[in-house]
């Protein structure tokens, strides 16, 4: 029964629900957000054709102007796959991002109104998650973003995908103009299949790695419920496309992880940085020593460490050197 638990707990940790289901609810879809303090506002974003519909999901972005002088660049930043909105940290998580407009897109769904980022998360929202769905949604999102952006100054802009987000940065680069640059964290890059084989091996969990497998190869309904996601997440998941496509990218990439990041194993940072050697764009890591999966640690916020680099790029004009001025930066 103590091993069924860790496992449960290191599948949790592989979606990053970082914890059990709870039978709390969560809010109807057409909830509006709490209100916010100057200068972030909510900003409701189509997330389909038929995002007029009145029971169409909203994609909710909160966004605030840069904090010093005029916008040099944007950064939108696609939390992970938590089911809680995040303005109880926004002005904190962003804080070294100064020079620049800052979009924070939310998944539609999540509770507007929890007073703190964590799970747990409600077994409504467990039975529809949908990794497919998601994609699609905020791509029409960043489109509709893309078409405002368009009619205002041309701006170099950054997509971030912390852990979970990182896998729709493909799809809703292709929904952009540069100059751009894509940062992960808390991402090896690699399918989320190869990098979930990873940590699951690393905790000697190989069998119930090929138990899910199985489930996910079965028969069996899309709705069940396994680990915290329904089949129909895990059989996205399954066969997600990152790193072929990340490799393909004509932007650069920045990859930030914390060295005791206890979601992935370093064996799945390693192996993405293997991958990525030949790559024509240049493809860098920022590590920050003793961190965790959001590069914290007790006494160093590793998020504003990402930041700094990002101030340097767009001050340099979005010079690639700013962003990967070596292929590998620990910091102590």
């Amino acid at each position: 029964m103590r091993r069924r638990g860790a496992v449960a707990a290191l599948l949790a940790l592989l979606v990053g629900l970082g914890g059990c289901v709870s039978w709390s609810p969560i809010p109807p879809r057409g909830a509006q957000p709490p209100s916010v303090q100057a200068p972030w506002h909510w900003n409701a974003l189509p997330s389909g054709a038929a995002s007029t519909a009145p029971d169409a999901p909203t994609v909710w972005a909160l966004q605030r102007p840069a904090l010093t002088g005029d916008a040099q660049y944007r950064v939108l930043i696609l939390p992970g796959s938590g089911c809680t909105a995040w303005q109880s940290i926004a002005s904190r998580y962003t804080a070294g991002l100064l020079h620049a407009e800052v979009t924070l897109l939310h998944k539609p769904g999540v509770d507007l109104h929890a007073p703190q980022v964590q799970p747990p998360c409600s077994s409504e929202w467990a039975r529809r998650e949908s990794l497919a769905a998601w994609r699609n949604q905020a791509r029409q999102a960043v489109a509709a973003l893309a078409h405002v952006w368009a009619k205002g100054p041309a701006l170099p802009t950054v997509l971030v995908g912390v852990s979970e987000g990182a896998e729709l940065l493909p799809a809703l680069q292709a929904e952009l103009k540069g100059p751009l640059a894509l940062v992960l964290v808390g991402s090896s890059g690699l399918d989320p299949r190869d990098q979930g084989a990873a940590q699951m091996a690393a905790h000697g969990a190989e069998s119930e790695w090929a138990q899910l497998a199985a489930a996910i190869q079965s028969t069996r309904a899309d709705g069940d419920v396994l680990h915290g996601r329904p089949l129909r997440y895990w059989r996205d998941f399954w066969h997600w496309p990152l790193m072929q496509p990340l490799l393909d990218s004509s932007w650069p990439l920045l990859r930030a992880w914390g060295s005791e990041d206890a979601s992935v194993p370093s064996s799945a940072y390693q192996a993405g940085w293997g991958r990525a050697e030949h790559r024509p764009i240049p493809w860098c890591d920022l590590v920050i020593q003793r961190g965790d999966h959001g590069l914290q640690r007790p006494d160093l916020d590793g998020m504003q460490q990402v930041w700094v680099r990002l101030e340097s790029w767009a001050r340099s004009g979005a010079d690639t050197a700013s962003l990967c001025p070596s292929p590998l930066t620990r910091v102590e």
